[in-house]
């Protein structure tokens, strides 16, 4: 039990990085450039530039990590991200995955402007681009198998 707790304190420090093991979470401070590039790499879709991580839970190592992050997507990039958004084929299906207990994982929180679910490869991925307070978000949930 100390060794699962060593280990995720460490974590908590140090960040998720490719190498590293299950339930990983970042916040705005370990939230890199590095760990953004992973999620896009993971999710196929380019983000704005100036889009900048706020929140990253992972569990599996990148780029076979199911994750849930949250985003801040610049504000006058959202509009025509939102556009980008829409032109992803939709399926009507939703991605299961047990999101754990964390308390910046509220899509319906804000005014969702846009919803997508799709496959990448053996991957669901569903996006939200959401408004809240005056901030634009982009909430990525990614499950693989």
């Amino acid at each position: 039990m100390r060794v699962v707790l060593v280990l995720f304190f460490a974590c908590l420090l140090f960040g998720c990085r490719a190498s590293e093991n299950y339930g990983m979470h970042l916040d705005e401070r370990t939230f890199t450039a590095a760990h953004l590039q992973m999620v896009v790499d993971s999710v196929g879709v380019e983000f704005p530039s100036g889009t900048r991580g706020l929140h990253l839970f992972c569990v599996g190592r990148f780029p076979d990590a199911s994750f849930i992050a949250k985003l801040e997507i610049p504000s006058d990039a959202a509009k025509k991200f939102i556009v980008q958004i829409e032109g992803v084929k939709h399926l009507d299906a939703t991605v299961a995955f047990n999101v754990p207990s964390v308390s910046w994982w509220r899509p319906e929180a804000g005014v969702v402007h846009v919803e997508r679910v799709f496959e990448r490869g053996m991957s669901g991925v569903q996006l939200y681009v959401c408004e809240e307070k005056g901030q634009w978000i982009l909430y990525v949930k990614q499950v693989k198998p």
